[in-house]
């Protein structure tokens, strides 16, 4: 009999417990839910359980910052101890941040509705949270992934129906889209973008302008892109537009000093090559493989929510992606990415170049044989040679300029008897993306149609005369122009209310261009400290115009700049004395 009881016990526990559970939930569903543990109180380390991986983060970085997110970790628990202390402080704090936080979360407007159906302590918590984030002090330097934690915490913790979770998710991505819009206030020094597509459903993925700088310096990069998230591995979308009046001088951001890197660049064999020059500023500052052209490939949305943060040319400030897109996708790759080959009569394997700049130097110096005895000649702008052979030369290798610069001196400088372009036999056209309208051109210019916006009515391919050829058309990159700003040219007028009207010159920057496509290089009409004595122009022999310094270029800047390089021995500058 003990037996049989005994053979009888377990099932009827089992049975018993079965049925408890099924009541315990059955009862849990016709339960208010329980208020959320969602507050101030979660740790740091259930926030970064639940954030799961940073998806605006590399591998890479995640391997090479584990130390630093550790330190982050701690300071993260700390602060999370504090919280409940400084609730009462938050409360009647004064910042305007915080201010504006909760305002945006009362708010009885439809874009700043209560999360969910019901107040409860998740939506206090995600408030709360976000207040705490603008509070800190440090709060740029807390990872994304712990308000991204704190979200996915409140979501986790509550108790809904299917329909109640999508239509949280609905109000929480129009929530948080208007609180983050208060938070770029703080966009000087921190940016914070939030993506709102209706596609990521149940995701809520943050894309910043602020992981990018944990990738720190542009020595980690030794191939054509940098390590940065691609549209496979997340979903992405253009950040809103920049406006170059938000910012009272140039705004200088964490990644200022990343730029893309090129595997197919110059690995020169010349003896006398700059790659080989000792001056330790000069090899500090260059970087050999950095990215000279932007073709077809190297504009994705990433890319663009990089350069998006520079004003033009360096970057696409202000602009809008398809606009650019659709004639970035039409430049194709260069069919020769070594811009200058070494020449068959090289002995020493070196390149020599000279590159002319329009200066009032050059008139009656007769340096035109040789300027031409070098392998290659650069020329900007209004080049004009007829009538100055003797003094600038008659070749040209490489015609560097803007839409602007082309199409204006063909049209001021008949007189002086310009009349079309440099186009010799197998020259190269390098052209400098200074604005919209250069990609306008661009586009006009590789579909043999009318440009459209600035140029409209205006056929780009006629003023190449049937010289043109796409396998020697190359477009600057933004980055190269950026480099050559930020390492070699920056004007204290980047520090002023004008900060976005100052770029190098046409002539410094296909100075640059020489000394990262050639060995040895010679400069020639380029503006120094006794350029009052000569007229502004080499081709001004009736009419003497003087140098203007218009605020666009910094010439005090080109004169010290040039003067140095020439000391320094990396290149050597045309002088009178």
């Amino acid at each position: 009999m003990m037996d049989g009881t005994s053979d009888l016990f377990w099932p009827a526990m089992l049975f018993t417990l079965l049925a408890i559970m099924v009541a315990a939930v059955f009862m849990g569903r016709n339960k208010a839910p329980a208020p959320s543990k969602c507050s101030h109180q979660t740790s740091a380390a259930a926030v970064e359980e639940r954030a799961g991986p940073d998806l605006g983060v590399s591998s890479q970085y995640h391997r090479n910052h584990q130390k630093d997110t550790s330190q982050q970790d701690i300071q993260l628990q700390s602060n999370a101890k504090s919280l409940e202390a400084k609730d009462e402080t938050i409360k009647h704090g004064k910042d305007s941040n915080s201010d504006n936080v909760e305002k945006a979360s009362e708010s009885d407007s439809p874009v700043h509705s209560s999360i969910g159906r019901e107040e409860d302590s998740s939506k206090s918590g995600i408030r709360n949270a976000l207040k705490d984030y603008a509070q800190s002090p440090d709060a740029e330097k807390k990872p994304l992934r712990y308000m991204a934690g704190m979200l996915r915490t409140c979501q986790l913790e509550k108790m809904m129906t299917k329909e109640d979770l999508e239509e949280e998710q609905r109000v929480q991505r129009e929530q948080l889209a208007a609180i983050f819009q208060l938070l770029k206030e703080k966009q000087d020094t921190f940016v914070l973008w939030m993506n709102l597509s209706e596609q990521f459903h149940s995701k809520i993925v943050i894309i910043s302008a602020l992981i990018l700088s944990p990738l720190g310096t542009t020595s980690k990069y030794e191939t054509e892109k940098p390590i940065y998230p691609t549209e496979r591995e997340v979903n992405i979308t253009p950040i809103p537009v920049l406006y170059k009046n938000n910012f009272t001088k140039l705004p200088v951001w964490d990644f200022e000093d990343v730029y893309l890197r090129s595997n197919e660049a110059r690995r020169p064999t010349c003896p006398e090559s700059l790659q080989n020059k000792e001056d330790p500023k000069f090899k500090e500052a260059t970087l050999p493989d950095i990215q000279l052209w932007l073709y077809k490939g190297l504009l994705n949305i990433t890319e663009w929510n990089r350069l998006a943060h520079f004003n033009n040319p360096f970057g696409f400030m202000e602009y809008k992606y398809n606009e650019v897109k659709g004639a970035v996708d039409l430049i194709p790759k260069p069919k020769f990415p070594i811009l200058l080959p070494v020449p068959e009569s090289s002995k020493d394997g070196c390149i020599r170049c000279a590159v002319v700049a329009s200066g009032g130097i050059l008139n009656n110096s007769k340096m035109g044989k040789e300027i031409d005895s070098h392998d290659y000649v650069f020329r900007v702008n209004g080049a004009v040679i007829q009538g100055y052979e003797e003094d600038v030369g008659n070749r040209t290798s490489v015609y560097v300029h803007t839409a602007f610069s082309l199409y204006s001196s063909i049209l001021t400088l008949k007189q002086y008897g310009f009349h079309n372009i440099p186009q010799d036999e197998d020259i190269k056209y390098v052209m400098i993306p200074e604005g919209l309208r250069d990609f306008e051109w661009i586009q006009g210019l590789l579909q043999g149609k009318e440009a459209n916006g600035s140029f409209k009515g205006v056929r780009p391919l006629k003023f190449f005369n049937g010289n043109f050829n796409e396998s020697r058309f190359y477009v600057l990159h933004p980055d190269f122009l950026r480099y050559i700003r930020n390492r070699f040219m920056p004007s204290k007028q980047m520090q002023g209310k004008y900060w976005a009207m100052y770029r190098p010159t046409n002539g410094a920057f296909a100075l640059f261009l020489a000394i990262h496509t050639c060995d040895i290089v010679d400069a020639y009409g380029f503006i120094t400290e006794d350029h009052h004595k000569y007229s502004n122009y080499y081709y001004e022999k009736l009419k003497r115009t003087s140098v203007i310094f218009f605020i666009n270029h910094d010439y005090g800047l080109e004169i010290k700049t040039w003067k140095k390089l020439h000391d320094s021995g990396i290149i050597r500058l045309f002088q009178r004395h």
